[in-house]
């Protein structure tokens, strides 16, 4: 079973990126305007029994792990 991260584009972020704007910056206003990050996504999937949160960590936060 896969999990992924998906950053949908729009205008507002796609304003931010033109401006030259960081990394932090661009995933913050991504997660402002709808992004569910990997961990995110992950955890959805263990609420609905399909994985377990330990696997999802193993994944999304190795160096938790």
């Amino acid at each position: 079973m896969g999990i992924y991260e998906i950053m949908k584009m729009n205008n507002h972020l796609r304003q931010v990126i033109n401006k030259g704007a960081t990394s932090l910056e661009i995933s913050e206003t991504a997660m402002e305007t709808g992004m569910v990050t990997l961990e995110q996504a992950g955890i959805l999937k263990a609420l609905l029994g399909i994985t377990s949160l330990e696997e999802v960590y193993s994944i999304a936060r190795p160096e938790a792990s």
